[in-house]
């Protein structure tokens, strides 16, 4: 399973829906928000929820970036063809 960090950089006066987005979302932890940063952990059982979950967050209009801080997939298995 997917575990990614990252930090969310957002307008302060305009987190409202976004932190509502973030708390709803079981695969989400949401830590210490500090100003204008919001840092989650990203926990979902494969890469194909992973990947959904950051595109989500990518395009929310209250995320002005993502700054990543640490990504583990070292129980992901993948076949190669």
């Amino acid at each position: 399973m997917p575990i990614v960090s990252a930090v969310l950089y957002t307008r302060e006066d305009k987190r409202t829906d976004l932190m509502k987005d973030l708390r709803a979302d079981t695969r989400i932890d949401v830590g210490t928000i500090w100003a204008d940063r919001v840092p989650v952990v990203v926990d979902t059982p494969d890469r194909t929820q992973d990947k959904a979950v950051w595109r989500r967050l990518e395009h929310h209009p209250d995320v002005l970036r993502v700054e990543l801080v640490f990504a583990d997939f070292s129980d992901v298995h993948q076949e190669v063809s």
